[in-house]
């Protein structure tokens, strides 16, 4: 998972970048035809959305950008990959990340 300066509750437009990896290099998997990404909060909530290649799939980057309501939760939460290919099902290693608070919500 990339490093990220700072991620902030109901923000949205925020690129989270994941490089699935086997034996600590990146990993082709182009030929996968399902990706998700599975966020996990500290208040065991989480949720799954599609992702996609940054850019082929040759390099293990896989991307998605945050929509309303993805990033409700303040505090430590998690990310991972899953993905299909023809050979089977498989979950990348898990990245954490920090949720931080706001002072107040606009809407």
């Amino acid at each position: 998972m990339s490093d990220y300066q700072e991620i902030h509750q109901y923000d949205t437009g925020t690129q989270f970048i994941f490089t699935v990896k086997e034996h600590g290099a990146p990993k082709d998997i182009s030929d996968a035809t399902v990706i998700k990404i599975l966020f996990y909060f500290k208040n065991k909530s989480h949720i799954i959305v599609d992702g996609q290649f940054l850019t082929d799939g040759t390099d293990g980057l896989v991307s998605y950008i945050t929509g309303a309501n993805d990033i409700t939760v303040v505090g430590d939460a998690w990310g991972q990959v899953y993905y299909e290919t023809p050979t089977g099902k498989t979950y990348s290693s898990k990245g954490k990340f920090i949720v931080k608070d706001n002072i107040a919500t606009v809407t």
